[in-house]
């Protein structure tokens, strides 16, 4: 058997795992009805279906600012926020937020600058995926042992010709 809970741990779904549904997400409520485990990916749908690695993880705006700060190397929150309002109207609070959130995750690092701060990323785009990808495989394999190495496994055994290349390619060192 399978039992699906909502936040507030009041049993959704009791039932075996063959018979719940698609990929639908389980919410409070919700009864599923096709065949495969639902998803608890708990990222904004917008957030996961965004074809950034980057924006998947930290969110479009916080992406948005971390591509500024790769492409000059570094920035203030002013020209952060002057080049963000060339495609879009944001309170420069609200950049100076965004900037201070990315600093408080470690992805960015700042040094003193008149009144102000200078901010660099202390990462390429390439390391912080490689160290994303890491942290995610070390997750997986910590919360799933055995079972989580096998699925990933069977996975890369499942890819055809022209997946496996693309793999390849992308994995090798630039």
């Amino acid at each position: 058997m399978y039992a699906v809970d909502d936040r507030r741990g009041h049993s959704v779904c009791d039932a075996p795992l063959a018979d719940l549904g698609g990929s639908q997400s389980v919410d409070a409520g919700v009864t599923v009805e096709s065949g495969v485990m639902p998803s608890f990916d708990r990222r904004p749908k917008r957030q996961r279906v965004s074809d950034d690695p980057v924006a998947r993880y930290v969110g479009e705006l916080q992406a948005a600012v971390m591509e500024i700060v790769w492409r000059h190397g570094s920035a203030t929150v002013r020209e952060v926020a002057d080049e963000l309002n060339e495609t879009r109207v944001l309170a420069y609070t609200t950049v100076l937020t965004l900037v201070r959130r990315l600093f408080g995750r470690g992805l960015l690092a700042r040094e003193s600058e008149g009144r102000g701060f200078r901010y660099r990323a202390p990462r390429s785009r390439d390391e912080f995926l490689a160290d994303l990808s890491d942290e995610l495989i070390d997750r997986l394999f910590n919360d799933f042992g055995a079972i989580g190495a096998a699925r990933v496994g069977e996975r890369l055994g499942g890819l055809d010709d022209q997946q496996r290349q693309r793999l390849k390619r992308e994995t090798e060192p630039r």
